[in-house]
């Protein structure tokens, strides 16, 4: 995990666990939640973001309104200025997550 989350989840001292099954099989995902995916410009990572847009939800970025498409998400890391996330690689295939 790097400096993205912070100040929500420490580079150091922090334990996240997770649990990849009960959201694909028992809920939906939520606005707000904080999710481990596979990184969509990397597939031999991991990251940790924040659902900030669900399917169908319109989110601004860079002056342009997106709509985030059906079977994706809308991620960002809590350190706006120092986080690589979906203002950057547009909305994440939830079959990343």
């Amino acid at each position: 995990m790097g400096p993205s989350m912070l100040p929500t989840l420490n580079i150091r001292g922090d334990v996240c666990l997770m649990d990849r099954l009960s959201w694909k099989l028992f809920r939906r995902l939520e606005m707000g939640e904080i999710i481990v995916c596979i990184s969509p410009l990397d597939p031999g990572k991991m990251i940790v973001k924040r659902v900030l847009g669900l399917p169908g939800d319109r989110i601004l970025n860079d002056g342009r309104e997106i709509v985030v498409p059906k079977g994706t998400v809308w991620l960002q890391g809590d350190n706006l200025l120092n986080s690589t996330d979906s203002r950057d690689y547009g909305p994440v295939p939830q079959g990343l997550v």
